[in-house]
């Protein structure tokens, strides 16, 4: 399976999957990757269609349900359509992108940003005075 086409290691890291394993899927050969991205956490299955050597994408939940299909996408573009759809969407700037990015991180490793620090200082020098 074409994947990595056209992404680095670091963006498939980004995407944090946990599991890959082959399945049938819409009755094709699919590979289904837990994943823990930024935008969508739970399932992608890529299947691949003989008939027209492309592959459609599903987004599926924690619940299973499916929540996209993206059809007829290209080896060339996969890589890049599931960072899109899983990661980082299309017209999202690089600079709103990183600020996610540093949320997304001090939310799992439950850490505070500056800004909750300053607030927390403040609050508790009212208290004391």
């Amino acid at each position: 399976m074409q994947i990595k086409q056209g992404v680095s290691q670091s963006v498939y890291w980004s995407w944090g999957v946990t599991d890959l394993m082959y399945k049938t899927y819409d009755n094709k050969h699919t590979l289904a990757m837990k994943v823990n991205g930024l935008i969508h956490k739970g399932w992608v299955y890529v299947c691949l269609n003989e008939a027209t050597d492309t592959y459609t994408i599903y987004l599926i939940n924690s619940k299973g349900k499916e929540k996209k299909k993206v059809e007829d996408v290209y080896c060339d573009v996969l890589g890049d359509t599931i960072d899109k759809l899983i990661e980082k969407p299309a017209g999202l700037s690089e600079r709103r992108y990183r600020r996610l990015v540093e949320e997304e991180t001090r939310r799992i490793l439950n850490l505070k940003s500056k800004r909750d620090e300053k607030r927390e200082d403040k609050r508790k020098r009212k208290s004391v005075g």
